[in-house]
């Protein structure tokens, strides 16, 4: 019998770089994926904040951050008031409309 070789073969030194690949992949994945909800969650955010200054009167000016508003009134019967805004950000994209009832 010859001498026992000790380390890893090719094949295995492959699987090993394949398996690291692809965990790596799903690493970025997750962290891009995270990355861009942080975002959409921080325009939401800013944009409940122009939202709120307009329906309170704070600010009459209709930005925020580089986010603009826009109003729309429709009265219904009975006297019931509907305030639609639409928050758009730098790029002419919506972020999010919101309803308001008042009476």
């Amino acid at each position: 019998m010859g001498p026992v070789e000790k380390g890893f073969t090719l094949l295995e030194v492959v699987v090993a770089v394949a398996v690291l690949a692809v965990g790596a992949s799903v690493l970025l994945y997750v962290a891009s994926n995270s990355t861009n909800r942080v975002y959409q969650s921080e325009s939401r955010i800013s944009a409940l904040q122009l939202i709120k200054r307009k329906v309170y009167d704070i600010d009459a000016n209709g930005t925020l951050n580089g986010f603009t508003i826009e109003e729309k009134d429709k009265t219904f019967d009975l006297g019931v008031k509907e305030r639609k805004f639409i928050v758009k950000d730098k790029n002419g994209k919506e972020v999010l409309t919101f309803y308001y009832y008042e009476k």
